[in-house]
């Protein structure tokens, strides 16, 4: 064995040997940023809850929002304005498959509804809609979660 000086030390046996960290997290920022109640407006977010992130910013930004990603987005709020009935509750669920098959493709859906919020037409508009999913991950088939997003 070949032990390598740097710098006038040896290398420990964790370099010579190659191992790798076991703990190979994705670490990104929280969101919805500075609406913390306590601590800072800043936070890390890793795992599922940074992929919860990722989509529900995803899901309520419109396209165009994003200055260097003008694609970027879903414009779910146009539907608000439409029949929600079930041809546009289809296209509401065609935008989402393609929009996280192109920005989460370490996504996979298994379950997807489009459900009208329960409440009247007030002075405001419509009362919305709200976005269930049920999400697996394509690398790791143990994790599955669920998210829910409301659109008003």
């Amino acid at each position: 064995m070949v032990t390598v000086n740097v710098y006038g030390r040896p290398l420990s046996k964790a370099i010579q040997e190659g191992i790798k960290s076991k703990d190979e997290r994705i670490f990104g920022f929280g969101f919805p940023l500075g609406k913390r109640l306590s601590g800072p407006a800043f936070y890390k977010a890793a795992d599922v809850d940074l992929i919860k992130n990722n989509l529900y910013q995803l899901l309520g930004t419109d396209r165009g929002e994003r200055v260097m990603l003008p694609n970027y987005g879903m414009n779910l709020r146009r539907y608000l304005f439409e029949p929600l009935d079930e041809i546009t509750f289809e296209k509401i669920k065609m935008n989402i498959v393609s929009n996280i098959a192109q920005y989460l493709p370490q996504l996979k859906i298994l379950r997807l509804g489009v459900f009208k919020q329960d409440g009247d037409v007030g002075f405001t508009g419509l009362p919305g809609f709200e976005i269930k999913l049920i999400l697996q991950l394509k690398d790791n088939t143990n994790v599955i979660f669920d998210t829910q997003v409301e659109i008003r």
